[in-house]
């Protein structure tokens, strides 16, 4: 077992996905980081969808009660949805998509990552 003490988050997710988080000598949380980050799902989960259909899958997702918000993205093909139900969103979004042959190019959540869940913890 080795530990590493970082403020580089990034390379520390890099190299495990078993942490410990401290904040001013205090641990904040610890364990796997997608644990950890289901552990604060109060707060909004952000995913950025790029598909050939956003206007089609925003008019979709929007009906959902768990689905806070829906945005139009900087490119013409992109969309930025906010969930309060991450869980729930990630398994009705591949049925949406195959039902409706959209093609999704990327698909990118910033909150399902070390620097997100310490920001959530500290803030």
């Amino acid at each position: 077992m080795s530990i590493v003490s970082s403020h580089i988050l990034y390379e520390i997710e890099a190299m495990t996905s078993n942490v410990i988080l401290i904040n001013n000598g205090r641990i904040l949380a610890q364990g796997n980081v997608h644990e950890i980050r289901e552990l604060i799902d109060e707060h909004p989960h952000n995913v950025y969808i790029h598909c050939d259909k956003p206007r089609l899958l925003a008019a979709i997702l929007v009906k959902y009660d768990h689905i806070s918000s829906v945005k139009m993205g900087m490119s013409n093909n992109s969309l930025e949805v906010e969930t309060l139900k991450p869980d729930e969103f990630y398994s009705l979004l591949p049925e949406i998509i195959l039902n409706n042959k959209i093609k999704v190019e990327n698909l990118y959540s910033p909150d399902d990552n070390l620097q997100a869940v310490f920001r959530y913890l500290v803030g």
